[in-house]
This record gives structure tokens, C-alpha cells and sequence, in this order.
């Protein structure tokens, strides 16, 4: 069960996402226009925005497969980077940094000869899997929407 609320006072917007176990807050200013949001020249970070927080953290191009990917199962380097296919090995190693340093990851290192490393979600990483459900959920729908025009 999943209850969208918002509301919009003196040009601020607050929506709150209600799922199951949890509600995610997201709070931003309404933008100004679109010209001001397609101008190169403006910095279309907000501080007080926890949507741009958010995808500072999960944003970027493979991000959010890694989560999925991972979602409750640990898994080793190779693995991973099998299960993404075109990734570089060093786009993937600099994506997983990303996150281990943002605790959405675990890295587990064995001390054995060759070395052995794991992959797993961290809690907070884990916390994530409701809304990377709702994204596939989603792209799931627009793509249905795009076959039927």
C-alpha cells in the first residue's frame, strides 16, 4: 500500500510518500521556469532539497542497478560486473567506492590468496529496496504507456 500526499505553500512543496514500512519525505522548491531549469549557467543544486541529496548519492549511471542487483544477495566483483553488462571495471570499482563511502554498500575483504572481496547492501543500503521496486514498477508502466501510442 502506497499513499502519495503533497502540499504547496508560499511556493515550497512538500511530498510525502507513505509505503508500508516507512515515509519518505521529500521537500523542494518549486522551480521558477523551465528556461531557468534548461539554462546552462544556473546551479540547479538546492541545498534544501533532499531530492538532490538523494541523487547525489543514488544518481549516476549505474548506481541504481548496482542496488539492484545486489538487493539481498552478496555478491563478488566479477559477478556483479557480469550482471552489468557493458560496465568497465573501472567504472564499476568507482561506482561501489561511491557507495561504500555514502554506506549504501558493504565491502567484505577475505585475507586469502587471490584476494576475495564481496558485495552486499549495507541497513541503510537495504532501506532502499522499496524505492528501486517502485522505480521498476514504474518503468515497467511508462513502458507500456509508450507501446500503446
Amino acid at each position: 500500500m502506497k499513499k502519495i500526499l503533497s502540499s504547496s505553500i508560499n511556493n515550497r512543496t512538500s511530498i510525502y510518500i507513505q509505503t508500508l514500512n516507512s515515509i519518505i519525505y521529500l521537500d523542494c522548491y518549486k522551480k521558477l521556469s523551465h528556461k531557468f531549469m534548461t539554462d546552462k549557467k544556473y546551479e540547479l543544486t538546492n541545498e534544501n532539497c533532499s531530492v538532490y541529496d538523494v541523487m547525489g548519492i543514488i544518481g549516476g549511471k549505474w548506481k541504481i542497478d548496482i542496488i539492484y542487483h545486489l538487493g539481498e544477495n552478496t555478491l563478488r566483483f566479477g559477478e556483479l560486473k557480469k550482471s552489468l553488462l557493458p560496465i568497465t571495471q573501472q567504472m564499476l570499482s568507482k561506482q561501489l567506492k561511491e557507495l561504500e563511502n555514502n554506506n549504501i554498500v558493504k565491502r567484505k575483504t577475505y585475507p586469502e590468496i587471490p584476494p576475495k572481496v564481496e558485495y552486499s547492501l549495507s541497513e541503510i543500503g537495504k532501506s532502499l529496496n522499496p524505492v528501486i521496486q517502485s522505480i521498476t514498477k514504474w518503468a515497467s508502466y511508462y513502458s507500456d504507456h509508450l507501446s500503446k501510442k
